[in-house]
């Protein structure tokens, strides 16, 4: 009860997959004082291949996986926010990690720092110190006027850079790493009145690339970061891209010379909006400019010690009165009278929506299942079963009565609507107004009465008793589930695709055979042929014989 601000945790239920696949359900107990401990070890009871514990930092439940580790550890709500509240809601970040629901989450804004080993090639993003090969680079004036020229082809890190300005000046200019870990620090120890200069000769670009080219403030020269620096707006950006429940933006106060600022926003509201934030030693001036606090409406006269106080964590006061919603727009020490009258074009409005989404349903049915005589055309699906079974059902469930209902109206005609003309819905607005004015309750159970159970073993939630909007629900469900009809008809179609696959080109395949056949036969009579001819040329090359004394 203690925790999000003293909002506490729903007392709902969430469901736990472990790495080999396995769930379980864990339901909070209602009522009573309850414990993390207790919530841990009911998680552990569940027969599931994890350990639930508080974490090591003592800020939230850490969920370790002990199992296959084939997948990641997944946590979803199957009844209220209870996961979300414990910041368990989702799955670890991948197979074989814990899924760690701490309430304090880190952001890497990524600022990178430079040190004594850190080396010259490896700066700026990789481009490094350009240098004048074989020659000086670099030209250092001390305030005392004195002149030292360094070398820098053996100088591979900021260490050996310092070490060897040191060695050059005899003491004279020295340089460090800065505070803030991004640049250098040059001083001038001489004493001399002049100025503390840097730049680069013979063609290198050292003193730029090292940072050094800025103006020395007295004996002091303070050079510019080596490292990419994070803006203002890629703070906020990576703040918000860390999904942890604020906002970040920037803001503009339109005066100084630095008027842009970071906000911060909490994305709940009441007291569950508190957050604290560690600037990491960046040294941030941060100011709280809204405290976190619920909503409070007193209901009956302020002053009075029966007057009832009603909170909200947001200026939204919903079902105080059963059935309202109230928006508390500002504070008020004197009384505030809220007259209430019943919207009965609200309900139409949505009743029609029903009645136009059911038939856009039985629209995209007919594209696909018609017969056009005149034209001779038919459509892609024309007599399936899954089309008219579906839409048999649907029709079906218009005209049925809902005998769970308990009140006056049990169909959906009593209320005005009822299947007109090609099958589609019509609504009798009129006939649905009345009915409103003679029994609204009874209008509104009939649409939406929904009672279920829910299996505390499986997580399975089954739906008892129902009216005509969660009958149409439980409808469409069967039709459109992973195991509903459409899906096992699409099965069936693939099947049959498969099957069709396999015939042609076993019809191929014997299609290659004749083929090859016939080719061969061919060949073999072209053969023949080809002898035959052969023998007719021969014989029509022999001369008639002539005997002796004959002509």
């Amino acid at each position: 009860a203690s925790l999000n601000g003293g909002d506490g945790v729903d007392r709902g239920s969430f469901r736990i997959t472990d790495s080999g696949g396995n769930s379980a359900v864990v339901q909070v107990p209602q009522g009573g004082d309850y414990t993390v401990g207790e919530l841990v070890d009911l998680i552990n009871t569940r027969g599931l291949s994890i350990r639930a514990r508080v974490n090591d930092e003592g800020n939230g439940i850490l969920i370790e996986d002990h199992g296959l580790k084939a997948s990641a550890i997944r946590i979803e709500e199957v009844n209220g926010s209870t996961a979300r509240d414990l910041g368990l809601l989702g799955q670890a970040e991948a197979a074989g990690e814990h899924l760690n629901g701490s309430f304090v989450r880190n952001i890497d804004i990524g600022i990178e720092t430079i040190a004594a080993t850190t080396r010259l090639n490896d700066l700026h993003g990789g481009d490094g110190v350009r240098l004048a090969s074989g020659m000086e680079d670099l030209r250092i004036t001390g305030r005392d006027g004195e002149v030292y020229q360094l070398n820098l082809d053996n100088v591979h890190t900021l260490g050996q850079f310092i070490d060897l300005l040191h060695t050059t000046t005899d003491g004279q200019v020295t340089a460090k790493i800065g505070e803030d870990g991004t640049g250098l620090v040059l001083t001038d120890h001489s004493g001399g009145e002049g100025s503390l200069q840097v730049s680069s000769i013979n063609g290198s670009q050292a003193a730029t690339d090292l940072g050094l080219t800025a103006a020395a403030a007295g004996d002091t020269l303070t050079g510019t970061a080596l490292t990419e620096q994070v803006t203002l707006n890629q703070l906020a950006q990576r703040i918000n891209d860390a999904g942890i429940g604020v906002r970040a933006s920037i803001i503009n106060t339109g005066s100084g010379d630095a008027p842009y600022r970071l906000s911060i926003q909490s994305q709940q509201t009441g007291r569950r909006s508190a957050f604290m934030l560690d600037d990491g030693g960046l040294g941030l001036d941060v100011q709280t400019m809204s405290t976190a606090r619920n909503a409070v409406a007193f209901y009956g006269s302020p002053d009075s010690p029966s007057a009832i106080p009603i909170t909200s964590s947001s200026n939204t006061l919903r079902n105080a009165i059963p059935g309202t919603t109230i928006d508390l727009k500002a504070a008020s020490s004197q009384p505030v009278t809220v007259s209430i009258e019943r919207d009965q074009g609200k309900v139409v409005e949505e009743v029609s929506k029903f009645v136009e989404s059911f038939n856009k349903v039985l629209e995209t049915f007919n594209e696909y299942d018609y017969y056009d005589a005149e034209n001779q055309q038919r459509g892609l699906l024309l007599g399936d079963s899954a089309i008219l079974r579906a839409r048999s059902s649907m029709q079906r469930l218009i005209n049925q009565r809902h005998s769970d209902v308990s009140s006056r109206y049990q169909t959906l005609s009593q209320v005005g609507v009822r299947i007109g003309e090609g099958g589609k819905l019509q609504l009798d607005e009129d006939r649905l107004r009345q009915a409103l004015e003679t029994d609204r309750n009874a209008v509104v159970e009939l649409f939406t009465l929904r009672k279920t159970e829910t299996d505390s073993a499986t997580g399975e939630t089954t739906v008892v008793q129902s009216g005509a909007g969660a009958a149409l629900d439980t409808l469409l469900g069967r039709l459109t589930d992973a195991n509903g009809l459409f899906q096992r008809r699409i099965d069936t179609l693939d099947t049959q695709m498969r099957n069709n696959d396999r015939t042609i080109k076993a019809m191929e395949g014997r299609l290659e055979a004749k083929r090859r056949r016939m080719e061969a036969q061919f060949n073999a009579m072209e053969k023949v042929l080809a002898g035959l001819q052969d023998q007719q040329q021969a014989i029509a090359s022999i001369q008639p014989l002539q005997m002796p004394g004959k002509k």
